[in-house]
């Protein structure tokens, strides 16, 4: 062993900076493997611990025939409901200035679930306002607080989903429901891909059933 040893030292002393080149990559490759293995578990913490602390919904209903007050109820009454609140979306075009996005416009709900975090602005407060939630696009299209934006119907539905095709954006604003900047889910109308988000008061639905209930 002692001769082995002295070996094996000459020959590290013989080639030190191969010696020392391989030393670093097995360095590296330890290193960026215990950062991987470490990431995902910091990620899944990190993400618990942010949709805890803004009530994101744990379950939720959706009908393509809408959802009524019995449905919310008979929910409310199912063992281990702690909270459960219905809401309404649709899905239209928002043009600001020369641009065009699609976007799905949600009700206003209260925050004891998916809490929202206006960043920019204030809530709506008059029916002709609204919040938006654009991500990337909201730097991209120059969306700002104060101007007034048109939505339309790509559909040409007989009736317009909404009381008005214009609001005043009062609010820019993070959601729970959606932490990517450039995925806001899918659609059936346009390119099928949802560029932004909006929320307007319950009232300026033309529908009475719900679409969905958390």
């Amino acid at each position: 062993m002692r001769a082995y040893g002295k070996n094996t030292l000459r020959e590290i002393t013989k080639s030190k900076s191969r010696f020392f080149s391989i030393l670093l990559i097995c360095a590296i490759g330890v290193g960026f493997f215990s950062g991987v293995r470490a990431t995902g578990g910091d990620m899944r913490v990190s993400a618990d611990d942010y949709y805890d602390a803004n009530d994101l919904f744990d379950l939720r209903v959706l009908s393509t025939f809408g959802l009524t007050d019995d449905d919310l109820s008979a929910i409310r009454e199912i063992d281990g409901v702690d909270i459960a609140v219905a809401s309404k979306y649709t899905d239209l075009l928002m043009r600001s200035g020369d641009n065009e996005f699609i976007t799905r416009v949600y009700s206003q709900t209260p925050d004891e679930i998916n809490t929202i975090e206006i960043y920019d602005g204030r809530a709506p407060q008059s029916d002709d306002e609204a919040i938006v939630n654009c991500g990337s696009f909201s730097e991209k299209q120059n969306i700002i607080i104060g101007e007034t934006i048109t939505l339309q119907d790509p559909t040409n539905a007989d009736e317009f989903p909404l009381k008005r095709k214009e609001y005043k954006v009062v609010g820019l604003y993070n959601t729970p429901m959606f932490i990517s900047k450039t995925q806001r889910g899918s659609t059936n109308i346009g390119d099928g891909v949802i560029d932004a988000l909006m929320i307007v008061p319950e009232n300026q639905f033309t529908q009475e059933p719900y679409t969905e209930i958390y």
